[in-house]
């Protein structure tokens, strides 16, 4: 098949459907992806065709992201988020879009876009991999009333986000997806060396978020670690952190880092929340703590406190020194949640999500085209 792909939005988003992508294109399938033309060269160095979707720039996304910090809760967030940068995009990426889907077999979108062709919807697939507040969230995106030309598949454990089964049979859990893109990125010797002159440190990463006072954050983080007599790595990713890289005998401060090397060597991760970085800690078996900006990052917070896989989730804006040290304290001598996260590293290294959906599109195709 020929199968194009939309995948709109940060780092995260991005690089979950160029897994995908080089999951089909491994198949057999052909495979183009499109997204912002920032996203660009990870695409092509995966080995997927490219189309640019929508003209905004690295530095609007990240101007969009910063003006999120004007509003106090994780909803209006989100509202803001999808009407000031995701919304724009679509429509500036309108004649791409169906440049793309012109002679596509099959539609894939991380935003449950469906796309038609001669009046007809493409066969695709809507896939989900942010827990809404309610399933009820998800029937109106629409993809149900295209009949069985589109299936949802979620791209989540169910047990984590979904214990008494109440979403119905339409949705298609296939377990979690991991979000490289490509091979192992090369071990950061620089980063090593760090790692092995002291113990395990905590682990503060944001990601693509970039909607708090970073200045706040770092100083915090430092008393925090100070209280608990423990190191850091804190990753800068996307933030507007200004302090360049630092090192010494506690904290270490770098702009990117490879998740692969980094948390498994942590004795417990901060972090907003993301799909990409809590598949990544759940694989390392480390606890997290939650500093979610937006709605989707609340959900999966609320989900790991009850599965006893986090020790806290707090405001960012509100984060203070003490409540961050008891929650690393609670991290390093808690003996169920210690336990909890080994059984979920245990449970995620049997599932193979990527390829649970790669067939699972195949298997819609070949159903349709063969009508």
């Amino acid at each position: 098949m020929r199968i194009a792909i939309l995948a709109l939005g940060t780092r995260g988003d991005v690089e979950l459907f160029v897994s995908l992508g080089r999951e089909l294109q491994a198949r057999g399938h052909q495979v183009v992806l499109g997204s912002s033309g920032f996203f660009e060269s990870p695409v092509l160095a995966a080995g997927l065709e490219w189309q640019k979707v929508g003209s905004g720039s690295f530095d609007q996304l990240r101007t969009t992201l910063a003006a999120l910090s004007e509003s106090d809760d994780g909803e209006t967030r989100t509202r803001r988020y999808v009407s000031d940068w995701l919304q724009p995009q679509l429509r500036q990426g309108a004649n791409a879009l169906r440049s793309m889907t012109a002679r596509a077999d099959y539609f894939i979108s991380n935003l449950k876009l469906v796309m038609a062709r001669d009046g007809v919807v493409i066969p695709g697939a809507a896939v989900t991999y942010d827990p809404p507040a309610s399933p009820d969230d998800l029937a109106r995106s629409g993809t149900r009333n295209h009949g069985d030309r589109v299936i949802d598949l979620v791209a989540m454990d169910r047990r984590l986000i979904d214990p008494d089964e109440t979403w119905d049979e339409r949705y298609r859990f296939t377990g979690f997806w991991s979000s490289n893109p490509g091979p192992t990125r090369p071990r950061d010797a620089r980063l090593q060396s760090w790692l092995e002159r002291g113990d395990a440190p905590v682990v503060v990463t944001l990601g693509s978020m970039t909607s708090f006072d970073s200045d706040r954050l770092v100083a915090c983080v430092r008393e925090a670690i100070r209280l608990q007599g423990v190191r850091c790595v804190l990753v800068r990713g996307w933030s507007s952190i200004t302090t360049s890289d630092q090192e010494d005998a506690t904290t270490l401060m770098i702009g990117e880092a490879s998740y692969e090397q980094l948390f498994p060597a942590a004795r417990c991760v901060v972090h907003h929340g993301g799909y990409g970085t809590l598949v990544s800690v759940l694989t390392a078996g480390v606890p997290s703590i939650l500093l979610p900006q937006i709605r989707a990052q609340q959900e999966f917070g609320k989900r790991l406190l009850a599965e006893k896989l986090a020790t806290g989730m707090f405001d960012i804006s509100q984060l203070d020194p003490r409540s961050l040290a008891a929650a690393l304290q609670r991290a390093d001598t808690d003996v169920e949640i210690q336990a909890q996260v080994r059984r979920w590293q245990a449970r995620i290294a049997t599932q193979a999500g990527l390829a649970t959906a790669a067939e699972a599109v195949e298997a819609h195709g070949g159903a349709i085209a063969g009508r």
